[in-house]
């Protein structure tokens, strides 16, 4: 693990919602853009994994998820929503449910879901204790 990442929580962060795939991990971010937006389910994975790789990261490392879950594209949200459901359910980690325009929530895997719409209800989170109130 890179030293600079030790004494921070550890987040990897994907939007699939904008113009390609990108992904945040530490002081790495990659930005994938995907001539064929139909191809966004079977790259998202290898993305991910060059992020992973620059960091020197691996899913071990992880502290926690983060996903743009919309406005935007419906298939990209479904996309990001689905891959960070997995990988959150399997590493039994909490998910940061970002929108494009700053609002956020945590939230488990079983409770993230992609939204279309611009509404943005946010309630106190028991595992996080954070409170944030959007419209």
């Amino acid at each position: 693990m890179k030293e600079k990442l030790k004494s921070q929580k550890v987040t990897l962060a994907l939007d699939t919602v904008s113009d390609g795939i990108s992904v945040t991990l530490g002081d790495v971010f990659i930005k994938v853009e995907i001539p064929d937006k139909k191809m966004k389910d079977k790259m998202v994975n290898d993305v991910v994994k060059q992020a992973m790789n620059a960091a020197g990261l691996g899913f071990g490392d992880l502290d926690q998820y983060s996903v743009v879950v919309g406005p935007g594209s419906w298939t990209g949200a479904r996309v990001g929503v689905a891959v960070i459901k997995a990988y959150c359910l399997a590493m039994d980690l909490p998910v940061i449910a970002r929108t494009l325009d700053g609002k956020e929530k945590i939230v488990s895997g079983s409770e993230l879901e992609p939204f279309y719409d611009k509404e943005f209800t946010v309630s106190t989170m028991k595992r996080s204790g954070l409170s944030i109130k959007g419209k």
